[in-house]
């Protein structure tokens, strides 16, 4: 299927492009934002940036932002899925492993 119909790919810096592939959007229809094991990379001082420019998506669309990074309160090398819509709190869906070799409700995950 994907080689019948295959996504459109842009590289670049998500800060600056992000903008960009939004304009395209009709106002107010939905768009989901999705990254995993990115926000680590982003330089310290770029993650506000990077987060801003995410926020920015929902000002004019109806944003659900789905991630899936690190995330210490479950320990080291442990990843979190999180889904954000609009300004609503962050929900907690899963757990998992850096590469998803495997995935956890949180209420079941055992540290160790």
């Amino acid at each position: 299927m994907v080689a019948a119909d295959p996504p459109r790919m842009v590289a670049g810096d998500a800060v600056e492009v992000l903008p960009r592939l939004v304009a395209d959007v009709p106002r107010g229809t939905p768009v989901v934002v999705f990254h995993a094991a990115t926000r680590l990379h982003v330089p310290a001082d770029r993650r506000d940036g990077f987060d801003g420019a995410i926020a920015a998506v929902g000002r004019t669309h109806a944003l659900f932002h789905l991630s899936l990074e690190e995330s210490r309160e479950f320990g080291p090398l442990v990843f979190a899925a999180c889904l954000r819509h609009g300004d609503t709190a962050e929900r907690l869906l899963a757990i998992a492993d850096g590469h998803v070799e495997w995935m956890a409700a949180p209420e079941t995950f055992r540290a160790g």
